[in-house]
């Protein structure tokens, strides 16, 4: 097995980046899965990072800035299995796609119950929930207390180098 040791993503402040460098290697190239698990920090895949584990992809999340994104795949030609995170106020939102082409990105939001006030409050995650869930996601199967909630209203764009897509969750979703 060909053991990596990962860089920091890039995108955050100098201290965090190096943080980030000290936490990874900290966590030494000790391989957690037999995926070859790709982070994408705003989607660019020539900033790919190997993610040997669970622990080490929490860090790269917890190091994304506000606004900030990356995309976590699992590349296999035509049916890709990926997902994806964003940092917002309060917390992250993560989107899962099953590789197919009859698929689309879909919100991960917590099972309909009472604590949850709103599909916003719902789908917002801690860091550490959120690399859990896209864990799990990439090793086949969504956690439980999570679903998939197909995303509506797709609206694209970019600036420069960088790609960027929007959606909303249907009214009445939860």
């Amino acid at each position: 097995m060909d053991m990596h040791r990962a860089a920091p993503p890039t995108g955050v402040p100098v201290f965090a980046r190096e943080l980030g460098q000290e936490i990874a290697e900290s966590l030494g190239p000790v391989r957690e899965t037999e995926l070859d698990l790709r982070w994408n920090p705003r989607g660019h895949h020539e900033l790919s990072t190997p993610i040997l584990s669970g622990d080490q992809l929490a860090v790269w999340i917890a190091l994304l800035e506000e606004g900030g994104w990356a995309v976590l795949e699992l590349p296999g030609g035509e049916d890709e299995r990926w997902g994806q995170v964003m940092r917002v106020d309060g917390g992250c939102i993560v989107e899962v796609h099953d590789g197919t082409s009859g698929d689309w990105a879909s919100r991960v939001l917590r099972e309909r119950d009472d604590c949850a006030d709103s599909d916003e409050a719902a789908g917002l995650w801690h860091e550490f929930d959120a690399a859990e869930i896209l864990w799990a996601w990439l090793h086949g199967a969504l956690p439980s207390g999570c679903r998939r909630e197909r995303l509506a209203r797709r609206r694209a764009g970019s600036v420069g180098d960088v790609v960027w897509c929007t959606a909303d969750l249907p009214h009445g979703s939860r």
